[in-house]
């Protein structure tokens, strides 16, 4: 007697085995550093690795936008005022945030190449800016003469405004590689919803049963995460993917925040665990791990906040070490060997069975 595949179930048993062990890594933690005070924060990182956010300066006089690149943390200077704060990297090291100018607005900057450049605003006082491209397009909120906030793009020196849902307000918080703009912006009745601009329009991403929500993060395959009010008014991080918002959940607790997302769909940000305590958080296929389970234990390291995360699985966010606020860097680490074994031995069983043969 002859059974031909009686050892596939066993080998799909094994991959997938392989498979899950894999799927979430764990972690080494690397310290951002200060700029001479004993508080930073995380807040962008593109995918060579390099890191942006902020630093308070000795003595907290004053609080200045960085880059962190290899271990070395370099402050990036302000528009004539004191304080500046970089929220997004590109991967020619150009970040974009904000500045006190000398008169003691706040303004959207772009740092480049040793140079701050003052993005303006849409003909009010105050503008922020969130995100860059590769391209160098920048965009984030700035309020118009009107006094109201709008979302914008600035490329080529210009600002533009992005435009509403029928609202009145709107705000943009990252931006792809191709130019697709994820935010959030009113309906014509005021309602926020989560959107995405994208070719001239602007598309609204729904709700998870409540009544607001808003994009945070867009990756380059479409895909967007945010929070969405649910039902009875607490929130929850989202997957937006191919026109379906997906409820990525807690950590046991009421609430859940989703910052960013990377072409591996990898979301990351923060979540509530059943205790109510905010702990940095990562999701991998759409299911939620709390990051300070992933890194060693015994750290000194508390990670609150995941802020960003890149195509290598690199994540940026602000915790405390040893009771002080830092940011961090996390690098997943390789596979354990039993993990690719696992791997190895699947891939070899599959094999085998094609060829199995019982007398």
């Amino acid at each position: 007697m002859r059974l031909r595949n009686c050892g596939i179930p066993f080998a799909a048993a094994v991959l997938a085995l392989a498979a899950s062990v894999q799927a979430v890594p764990t972690y080494t933690v690397t310290d951002l550093g200060t700029l001479g005070n004993t508080a930073s924060f995380g807040f962008g990182l593109n995918d060579p690795g390099d890191a942006t956010g902020y630093s308070w300066l000795s003595g907290y006089s004053a609080q200045r936008a960085f880059v962190w690149d290899g271990g070395v943390m370099t402050g990036l200077g302000t528009l004539g005022g004191a304080n500046s704060l970089g929220y997004g990297i590109n991967d020619s090291q150009q970040v974009a945030g904000w500045s006190d100018t000398a008169t003691g607005q706040t303004h959207a900057c772009l740092w480049s190449g040793g140079t701050s450049t003052d993005l303006g605003t849409l003909g009010g006082a105050t503008s922020i800016a969130y995100a860059i491209n590769d391209a160098g397009q920048v965009v984030g909120e700035a309020y118009n003469t009107a006094g109201v906030q709008r979302a914008f793009l600035w490329q080529g020196g210009v600002m533009t405004d992005l435009g509403t849902l029928g609202g009145s307000w709107a705000l943009a918080y990252d931006i792809s590689e191709s130019g697709d703009v994820a935010g959030g912006a009113t309906l014509l009745y005021g309602s926020p919803r989560a959107c995405i601009w994208s070719g001239g329009s602007v598309t609204n991403l729904g709700v998870l049963g409540g009544t607001a929500s808003y994009a945070y993060g867009i990756n380059d395959i479409g895909q967007a995460v945010g929070l969405s009010t649910i039902v009875g008014g607490k929130y929850h991080a989202f997957l937006w993917s191919g026109g379906v918002m997906t409820d990525l959940g807690t950590l046991g607790g009421a609430y859940s925040h989703a910052r960013a997302v990377n072409d591996s769909s990898v979301a990351v940000g923060w979540a509530y665990n059943a205790a109510s305590v905010q702990r940095a958080t990562v999701w991998a296929n759409l299911a939620p791990y709390d990051l300070n389970a992933l890194i060693p234990a015994g750290s000194g390291w508390f990670l609150r906040e995941a802020w960003d995360v890149n195509d290598n699985g690199l994540i940026v966010g602000c915790g405390t070490l040893n009771g002080k606020a830092r940011g961090f860097l996390l690098t997943p680490n390789i596979p354990a060997p039993g993990a690719m074994l696992l791997g190895m031995i699947g891939a070899a069983v599959l094999g085998a069975t094609r060829r199995l043969r019982l007398n």
